[in-house]
């Protein structure tokens, strides 16, 4: 499983990087609103499209940032029930979540990518006064972390069920199984 080691470390890298890029735009996105604001405040003058601009960028953002939340295990959840579960009943239900989070992100990037598509195609976008905003940037975001989530479902799915595995092969005294995951210090 040393391979799959260095592909969910390749890819939380990839998903750090992603919510880098997203935390400097979230700070240009800043920028924005506080010139638009000083603007209007000093000179009576908005900034032309700044509303608009600001609602796709937080499409972007939005789903640009949720497959690291979901790899760094920071949403919010309820563990009324969870908490009284032992080791295999939270594997368990961590896996159907995953399973289920999985399928649901599928389902969302097959419809946004016929909409992503026809929004490309007809260069949709929204008007700000003179100024055209594409929309084609938000819908593609829409299905990329879409994308990235159901991977890192996908990768959460087979670090449960080795979980169980593992646990199961220790349980019943056999030798720990071919496909589990090396320790730190086996590398």
């Amino acid at each position: 499983m040393l391979i799959f080691r260095k592909l969910d470390n390749w890819f939380s890298n990839l998903l750090t990087l992603i919510n880098s890029l997203s935390a400097l735009i979230t700070f240009a996105v800043m920028l924005i609103i506080t010139f638009d604001v000083l603007s209007r405040v000093l000179f009576n003058a908005p900034i032309q499209g700044v509303a608009e601009i600001v609602g796709n960028v937080l499409v972007i953002l939005c789903f640009m940032q949720i497959p690291f939340v979901l790899m760094k295990g920071r949403h919010l959840r309820s563990t009324v029930l969870y908490d009284r579960m032992g080791f295999k009943g939270k594997n368990i239900a961590d896996l159907l979540a995953c399973l289920l989070g999985m399928l649901v992100f599928l389902l969302i990037m097959n419809a946004g990518w016929t909409s992503f598509l026809r929004a490309w195609a007809i260069s949709e976008g929204e008007m700000a006064g003179t100024l055209r905003i594409p929309t084609s940037p938000g819908r593609f975001a829409i299905v990329f972390g879409s994308a990235l989530m159901a991977i890192e479902f996908f990768i959460l799915a087979v670090k449960h069920i080795l979980n169980l595995v593992i646990k199961q092969s220790e349980a019943t005294g056999s030798e720990t199984p071919a496909n589990e995951m090396p320790k730190e210090g086996d590398r």
